[in-house]
């Protein structure tokens, strides 16, 4: 707490006491301590009078101006405070006339009020690392998954109001159990030093397992060996450098190819490597019910068969993952799944005969990941091209939208409204698709101008929202938050890091966690910056599968077939 009471400000940015913290503007250090304090709290600035800071210590004779500064005050409007607190954040400057060009100080002072609403998320994170380092549990890892998000679950569940009435304040660890749906799996992926940690939840199960880390993989940059979340900022870092610095066509093109295929590579190395024999965690239950129960029946027999051989036990759920993924796993994955004294050249005739002759069609997946592993495009490995998968916050942010709302949504596809080249600078997309949007029925939208604020909350009234510019659209709401809507559009953004999630010490902010705090069920993104060609042919395809589709075919099922159309299916299309 102490750390953030008092703050030292320079011209060239500002130092706080905690030095991992770095370098930020002033702005930027009281937005991060109003993250700080608890849900519910409003900043608002009000001006202060003029206050000089006193001088110590120098030889000559100095002056100070004293600048206009800004008192923000903070107002508990929580509905379960029973009173208002007020608490101030003063900032007072003084600017140094010395010839020698020493840097001026500035000071913030927050009082120590200010800190008693702070939630110990970073503590609280690290005290879950340890214990589960110790011994994995689901709990611990959901818990860990959504610490980053708490505040802003809570502010949902206050705000949002279904039917006209209030909705439950709070959804606890456990409050989700009695509501979790048959069809529903919820995997999680959570690495905590050189350690991995996969797991899956169902309504009949829970289960964590991990992996051994670091596994590393050679750089297409000097054909050193590196870990493979330092390849993937390598590849970020270039893909930016590409398309911002490289003006010769040929030279372009091939950097961009050469980073498709190391990407192409990355993927790989996290299926072999990183998920190893328990990528089948990340798949969902499947549909057919009479598979299910052929694979129980299988599965039972297998655990006889091994008994009766060799005198030792399987898992009840690790006989059925072994016939359900059997298609998936290698046989360096099955003997590694297999106890010690079965003999993998014994038993694989027997897994041949019991697994099922092809996969089945399964369910969506819902995945949470963390800071380190949610840069990472997951749902384009291989092992996952016909696997529907969408990523969430938090397990328990997903079950309070599923509080707020029923599901799955139902969208009626002529009720679209676009806004297509808002800059005005991106001709080539524009006539791609100005006469197609302009063709289909019902379909309203702007186009070739900046959208008002109007425009913009229709669209978010929309069933669909089909966004096609740069970044995602924000700066056309006049300064307001897109939280400040009611909205229930289905977001399709497609412009360049408008799903991209930054993590910070006390909580995980973004556009894609502003729209679903809005009220829009689901928002399809880039992780990175990417060229408006690619971009363009990946959401044509999309729309076109979905427009010539029946009414109950999932959106999210149709974004892995599109990655195809994309010049660059890794680069871009993940």
């Amino acid at each position: 707490v102490e750390y953030y009471s008092i703050l030292k400000l320079t011209r060239d940015g500002v130092t706080s006491r905690d030095a991992s913290e770095g370098r930020r503007s002033t702005a930027a250090w009281i937005a991060l301590l109003a993250s700080y304090l608890k849900p519910g709290l409003e900043v608002s600035g009000v001006p202060l009078s003029k206050k000089p800071i006193a001088r110590r210590g120098r030889s000559r004779k100095q002056s100070a101006k004293g600048q206009t500064a800004k008192q923000t005050s903070v107002k508990q409007t929580s509905a379960k405070q029973a009173s208002v607190k007020q608490t101030s954040v003063r900032q007072t400057a003084a600017k140094d006339k010395q010839s020698s060009g020493t840097p001026s100080v500035d000071y913030i002072q927050i009082g120590l009020e200010a800190c008693t609403g702070l939630e110990p998320v970073v503590v609280k994170r690290e005290l879950l690392k340890r214990k589960i380092s110790r011994d994995p549990t689901w709990a611990d890892i959901e818990e860990f998954h959504n610490l980053p998000f708490q505040h802003v679950l809570r502010d949902m569940l206050r705000d949002v109001t279904r039917d006209g009435s209030r909705v439950v304040s709070d959804v606890t660890p456990d409050s989700g159990d009695g509501m979790f749906p048959e069809s529903w799996t919820v995997a999680n992926i959570t690495k905590i030093g050189n350690v991995l940690y996969i797991g899956q939840r169902r309504s009949e199960s829970q289960v964590v397992y991990k992996r051994e880390l670091p596994f590393t993989l050679k750089s297409q940059v000097g054909g050193q060996n590196t870990s493979c979340l330092d390849e993937m900022k390598r590849i970020i870092e270039s893909n930016d450098d590409s398309v911002t610095l490289i003006k010769d066509k040929t030279e372009f093109w091939k950097c961009r190819f050469e980073l498709d295929s190391s990407l192409k590579k990355l993927l790989d190395k996290l299926e072999t490597d990183w998920l190893g024999p328990w990528k089948g965690l990340l798949l969902g239950k499947p549909i057919d019910l009479e598979y299910s129960k052929n694979i129980k029946m299988s599965a039972a027999n297998l655990r006889k068969e091994i008994k009766s051989r060799y005198k030792v036990s399987l898992d009840v759920f690790l006989s059925q993952y072994l016939l359900d993924h059997y298609s998936l796993l290698s046989e360096d994955n099955i003997s590694e799944l297999l106890p010690d004294q079965v003999p993998l050249a014994d038993i694989l005739p027997v897994l041949h005969d019991l697994a099922p002759a092809a996969p089945p069609t399964r369910y969506p997946v819902l995945l949470t990941l963390d800071q380190d592993t949610n840069i990472l495009p997951w749902e384009a490995c291989g092992a996952f091209s016909n696997q529907p998968i969408a990523r969430i916050p938090s397990c328990r942010f997903a079950f309070a939208l599923l509080t707020l709302r029923s599901m799955p949504v139902k969208l009626k596809k002529e009720e679209t409204y676009y806004i297509l080249n808002p800059t005005q600078n991106l001709p080539s997309t524009q006539a791609y698709f100005e006469t197609w949007l302009e063709e289909q029925a019902g379909w309203r939208g702007v186009a070739a101008k900046p959208p008002s604020v109007p425009e913009y909350q229709t669209a978010l009234e929309s069933d669909l929202f089909l966004y096609l510019g740069h970044g995602s659209g924000k700066e056309f709401l006049g300064g307001k938050s897109i939280q400040d809507f009611k909205s229930r559009a289905v977001a399709l953004l497609m412009g360049c890091n408008s799903a991209k999630i930054k993590h910070t010490p006390v909580g995980g902010t973004g556009t894609p966690i502003e729209y679903l705090l809005s009220g829009c069920p689901a928002v399809v993104g880039y992780l990175w910056n990417i060229t408006d060609r690619d971009c363009d042919r990946y959401s044509k395809k999309l729309l076109e599968l979905w427009l010539s589709e029946g009414h109950s075919t999932s959106l999210l099922s149709l974004m892995n077939p599109s990655r195809s159309a994309c010049k660059l299916p890794y680069l871009v299309g993940a």
